[in-house]
Order: C-alpha cells, then structure tokens, then sequence
C-alpha cells in the first residue's frame, strides 16, 4: 500500500514538473503566431544569445506547404507551396510572399487559372521572378505570368536566374533519355529564347545565376561525364578552373562577377568555393569530417551561405554555413540558438539585407515539422 502511495505522489511530482517546464519553455516567450492565408506562420523572434531571429514558414496540419528551394530579395520570398484541397496528392505551385509587410500574403503564380506545379528560383530588384511552370520556365512582372518557352529542338524549359534588365537566364532540356546529358544554357530577353550553346570539350550546360551585367555562372557535362564551372560573357566562356579536384559545379553569380558553388578538392571530398579575379578560394567546411560542402548563394555584399555535411543529398548529415570575409564560414545553427524551435539543415538564398531563406526542422515536443524559414539578424 505505501508503494502504492510512493508511485502516486512520484507520478504527480513528474507530471506537475513536466507542465511546468512546458509553461517556462524558452521559446514559448517569444513566439507570435501570424496568420498566413490559413497556413501556420511563426514569427519565432530571437532566441536568447541568438545572432539571428527566425520567420517560420510554416505548415497545415502538420503537412507541408512550402517546398524545399527558393530564393529571396528584398523583403519577398519565392518558393513552391503545396495548396490545400481535398486529396492527400501533393501539388506545389510557384509562389511569391513579402514578409516584410503584415499580414503575409502568398501570391500563387498561375496561367489564366491553370493550377501547374513549379518553383520561384530567381527574384531580381524590381520584384520580377523567374523559376519553372509546367515544362516551361516562369517570368512574372506586372502581376502577369507567362510561360517561357524553349527554342526549336528542345522540349523543357527551367530559369535559374533574372537580371535587373528583365533577362532570364536558365537551360533546356531535349526529348529522349538521359536529356541531362545535352540541356544547353539558354537566355530569354522580352520572352523570346536563345541558345548559347556549350563550352568546347563539353556536351551539355545549364545557367545557374546571371548578374545585371549579363554575366552568367555555367556548370557543363564533359565528354567524361566530369562537371565544370564557367563564367559566361558576350558569348565567350571562361574555365573557373578547380579547387585541385576535377568535379566543379557554379552555383550563383553577384553583381561583381564573384561565383560561388561546389569543387572537387580530392577523391569523393569537395568544399564551397569563392570565384574571383581570375582565382578559386576555398571556403572550407564546418567540420574536418564533413565531405560535402556546397556554396548557393552570394549577395553583392560578398556574404555567402550553403551548407557543409557528411556526404550528399537528402539522406546526408547537413548544416549551413554563412561565410564573409572578415568571420569566415560560421554555423547557422549555433546562430539561431540551440533552444529555438526551428533548426535550419540548410541555407538556399541570401538577399542584400543579409535575410536567409533555410529548410529545417520546427522542433514540437511530440513530433517534428519540416519547412522553410527566413533568418534575419538582430541587433
């Protein structure tokens, strides 16, 4: 019976100190919930000791909405957001949000009504955005969408990137199988494409960034089936050239005509690159073990972000960085804070205020959430 009574008074005990560490949880001190057109939308603040703040894109009923990618410019988000409806399919279409305007408000990116899937990938400073719809490439400006469409002899069209001149820049793939294998880069300048071929000694390439001066950051397909970065011109092609490696992939381009991306630094190991002057600088990793680090983003400001991890793709072990000149690469995951309820894996964008669009996870105490959030700095 005293056992009895033992277990009883230690089962109260635990559970009233469980509720109390639920009401004292740091983060719930500095959560604000915002409405987003139905969606979940945390504005987490600034966990204690944070460098940054976090703006949570969130989900619905714990399902996502927002889909991994992206980019972000001056206040505005784009990304691709799974609408809800009535079948458990998953349908992301491209979308736009400024968050720097209360309340939210996601613009789905359609064609006169027509619900196609796709992704914003480029914002430029006029707020125009580029990405894919369906089998074609996106331009929105002015409120309208138009679908941008490959030249003769190509079926798919992807935009990677939009200059300030409203000229869009991304690739094309062929009919046929293994179409990686011969996608060229292509231009769109007022909605009408241009090849611009590949680079000799190379059988495909694809744009990945242009800045507002028309140059653009190439990755090509060897003959070998080897990857390497170029900075494109007024047609030339230029070798960026390698961090001693072979394998080379050119990520994005700022307006200084600095490229950032991924390089092969021996065998099976490859470090985030700064391209400049004619001179490839390694930017490192996170950690001595990590095989995989990968630059995304540059802004005109030299500021960099990516993400460094033990090997490569969705089953890997990431973190992402943000690298500058004076502090080197840092972990963003210590910079918001250990204690915040969203932890970013990955950085995909970073604009010219220094806002950073990450993929994580929102940490709940019975499950986990994965979505997009904005990271901005504090004071």
């Amino acid at each position: 019976m005293k056992f009895v009574t033992v277990r009883m008074i230690l089962g109260g005990s635990t559970l009233v100190s469980l509720l109390v560490i639920l009401a004292l949880w740091p983060y719930r001190s500095y959560t604000r919930q915002r409405s987003l057109w139905g969606y979940e939308v945390h504005d987490f603040g600034r966990s204690p000791g944070a460098d940054y703040e976090v703006l949570y894109l969130g989900a619905l009923g714990g399902k996502h909405t927002v889909y991994h990618g992206g980019c972000i410019s001056n206040g505005v988000v784009g990304v691709s957001i799974n609408l809800p409806n009535r079948s458990e399919a998953y349908e992301p279409r491209p979308a736009i949000a400024s968050y720097t305007v209360l309340p939210v408000n996601p613009q789905v990116l359609d064609i006169q009504d027509q619900h196609i899937g796709g992704i914003v990938y480029g914002i430029n400073s006029q707020g125009q955005a580029t990405g894919v719809i369906g089998k074609n490439a996106l331009y929105f400006s002015g409120g309208t969408v138009t679908a941008l469409k490959p030249p003769p002899g190509f079926e798919k069209a992807e935009a990677r990137g939009i200059n300030a001149g409203s000229v869009v820049a991304g690739f094309c793939d062929p009919s046929g199988e293994e179409a990686y294998l011969r996608q060229h880069a292509t231009i769109w300048k007022s909605g009408t494409p241009t090849d611009i071929g590949v680079p000799e000694g190379c059988v495909s390439s694809r744009c990945n960034g242009i800045n507002d001066a028309g140059q653009i950051a190439i990755t090509a397909i060897t003959k070998a089936k080897r990857t390497r970065s170029y900075r494109w011109q007024d047609g030339k092609f230029e070798d960026l050239g390698s961090l001693g490696g072979v394998a080379t992939v050119a990520q994005a381009i700022n307006n200084r005509g600095q490229i950032v991306g991924t390089s092969e630094v021996s065998p099976k190991i490859f470090h985030a690159f700064l391209w400049e002057e004619g001179a490839m600088v390694d930017l490192g990793s996170l950690s001595k073990n990590h095989t995989y680090v990968k630059a995304t983003s540059i802004n005109n400001k030299g500021e960099v972000v990516g993400w460094s991890g033990i090997g490569e793709g969705w089953n890997s072990t990431t973190r992402p960085f943000v690298w500058d000149k004076v502090n080197g690469m840092r972990d963003l995951t210590k910079l918001v804070g250990y204690m915040s309820p969203f932890q970013p894996r990955t950085a995909y964008s970073i604009d010219e205020n220094g806002d950073i669009l990450v993929y994580g996870y929102r940490k709940q105490f019975w499950n986990t959430v994965q979505a997009l959030a904005i990271l901005r700095k504090t004071p």
